[in-house]
């Protein structure tokens, strides 16, 4: 298990560095102010190389009022660091009662035409969807005091002080330092850096996807 500061020192080392590295990734410039962001945007890359890496799941329950359409992140607990609604995820059911069942997902066009247009009427919700503000909306509108469970996809977590760990299992945090690595190679011209830094980081990324995708 590495911290954003280890992260950092990690990679002046293996560039060569004069030193032990950063003493802090706060408030750094020249060198190590660079060896800092290079770790952040490393991390930042490996979030989004793929939108379902096991680790940025997060699970929500949003309870239903009766006759309202759209409901935010927010309305479902999520404070911080929303990305997007895992759409093969949505249960319903009543509150207070088990039986709860799959809800379908539409895409907003066909919902819209469909829910969006016309009289509605008032009932079980049998579809849902996400409209452009990126909030769920159900049809038909709700009848009763139903509550939804599902998974959403989390925001990129973003490394700011000395402590912090990468969210991802740990055995991969090096994965991180190699990202960086090729980022110093690029700014530094210095290709036999990259190509060694690409190799390690590809050879860690084949088994953090094995180990961290569906």
């Amino acid at each position: 298990m590495s911290t954003f500061l280890q992260l950092a020192q990690r990679l002046a080392r293996e560039v060569g560095v004069a030193g032990t590295g950063p003493a802090t990734v706060v408030s750094q410039t020249g060198e190590a102010g660079r060896l800092v962001n290079w770790i952040i945007s490393a991390w930042d890359d490996i979030q989004m190389a793929r939108t379902n890496w096991y680790w940025m799941r997060g699970d929500f329950t949003l309870p239903l009022v009766i006759s309202q359409r759209a409901y935010t992140s927010t309305d479902a607990g999520i404070s911080t660091r929303f990305g997007m609604w895992d759409t093969n995820s949505l249960r319903i059911k009543k509150v207070s009662a088990d039986d709860e069942v799959p809800i379908d997902f539409a895409p907003y066009e066909d919902f819209r035409d469909r829910y969006l247009i016309g009289p509605q009427t008032v009932d079980k919700p049998q579809t849902y969807s996400i409209d452009p503000q990126l909030r769920l909306i159900f049809g038909p509108l709700p009848d009763y005091a139903y509550t939804i469970t599902g998974e959403y996809y989390k925001a990129n977590q973003t490394l700011s002080v000395d402590a912090d760990l990468p969210e991802m299992p740990a055995q991969f945090h090096l994965a991180i330092v190699y990202r960086a690595m090729m980022m110093y190679a690029r700014y530094n011209s210095a290709p036999e850096i990259y190509d060694d830094a690409q190799t390690n980081y590809m050879r860690i990324v084949n088994r953090l996807e094995m180990n961290q995708m569906p």
